[in-house]
């Protein structure tokens, strides 16, 4: 949902970053409304941009904007409630699957290598009638949430996808780990190790507390099965790009919001 494209009706509070919350909501509502009168099943990414600094959003009973982070976050988690009461009461709703994930922590550079408690993030797959409640507890990232979905849809996941439904009957089975990075500074954590990969010097490798995120170094070679795997996937990732495996013969470029 690009802010620049729309009307200017449409957005009632606008700070540096782009709209506020509640505006890029009742937009998204305002556009499934219009696709569900077509009959077009439909699909929006929206990216909120309230949490953000300078901390400033429309004026809510209760929270001041310019407070800091914590008002916003407050308002963050309104504007969520609200997007959820107004689309209850559209006919779409009971069909539509809705998809909260974080980005990043506050201050996620923090003062190791790299803060691991910095991408522990918040992620929600909702819909009452469609998504029975449950916690998942495995180590998991992003790359998990679309082939997550896909299962809960009973859709094939026949993309080049690096992730896993975390719902699969197999689940158990399935690796406990996840994808992070810092400017540079690219890395694969487990439950109990961590490992970065740097492009002008060596890999650093790390025993990992995931609970206080305490590292403490390890050797080489107690992390060497670890380490071709963070190279691999990393690696793999990048050839399949730059050789466009990645890319649908068949997709459509999609009208942008």
């Amino acid at each position: 949902m690009d802010v620049n494209a729309w009307e200017k009706s449409d957005v009632t509070f606008k700070t540096s970053w782009g709209a506020c919350d509640e505006d890029l909501f009742n937009k998204t509502i305002a556009e499934a409304d219009k696709a569900f009168e077509k009959g077009q099943p439909f699909h929006y990414f929206c990216m909120t941009t309230s949490n953000h600094r300078p901390y400033d959003f429309p004026s809510k009973p209760g929270l001041k904007p310019h407070s800091g982070p914590k008002a916003e976050v407050k308002y963050a988690d309104w504007a969520v409630g609200d997007l959820i009461r107004n689309a209850k009461n559209r006919p779409w709703f009971k069909d539509t699957i809705f998809i909260f994930c974080a980005d990043h922590c506050a201050s996620s550079a923090g003062k190791a290598e790299l803060n691991v408690t910095k991408f522990h993030i918040p992620a929600m797959i909702y819909n009452p009638q469609l998504v029975p409640a449950k916690k998942i507890t495995a180590l998991c990232s992003q790359i998990d949430v679309m082939p997550t979905v896909f299962g809960l849809m009973n859709w094939s996941d026949d993309t080049l996808s690096f992730g896993y439904d975390r719902l699969a009957p197999n689940a158990d089975s399935l690796p406990n780990r996840a994808f992070i990075s810092n400017y540079q500074k690219v890395a694969m954590l487990t439950k109990d190790s961590l490992v970065i990969l740097k492009p002008k010097s060596p890999s650093s490798f790390y025993d990992c507390d995931l609970e206080t995120g305490a590292l403490t170094p390890a050797k080489r070679e107690n992390k060497a099965s670890l380490l071709h795997d963070t190279i691999v996937s990393y690696q793999s990732a990048s050839w399949l790009f730059k050789a466009g495996k990645l890319k649908d013969p068949n997709k459509k470029v999609s009208q942008q919001l």
